[in-house]
């Protein structure tokens, strides 16, 4: 009964250290979805909202070296074309997500 108990301690130990490590600040991600929303102007975007395909929003800060690549259509476009987009992002120390790369998927 001793063993059995040490055991699950340290399987829930790991497992509390395996959730802690994967939601680490800085961690590199990927999000597929539609831009519903973007803030700021066609020159200068403030920040917009990727809605993937389980209905979860996700707002993301553009880099100051972010690149939209796969057409020439603005970020506002995108929202009225409702082209599929991928989203490279880094998330901050703050927990907001930081977009890198904007690629519009080609159907």
């Amino acid at each position: 009964m001793l063993l059995h108990l040490r055991l699950v301690f340290i399987v829930v130990v790991l497992a509390g250290l395996a959730i802690g490590c994967s939601n680490d600040a800085g961690a590199d991600g990927a999000i597929a979805g539609v831009v519903s929303e973007v803030t700021g102007t066609d020159e200068v975007v403030e920040s917009f909202v990727v809605l993937d395909a389980n209905g979860d929003s996700h707002r993301f800060a553009p880099a100051p070296d972010m690149v939209v690549s796969g057409t020439s259509q603005t970020m506002r476009d995108l929202v009225v074309s409702g082209d599929e987009v991928s989203v490279t992002y880094e998330t901050g120390t703050d927990g907001h997500l930081i977009a890198t790369d904007v690629i519009i998927v080609d159907r």
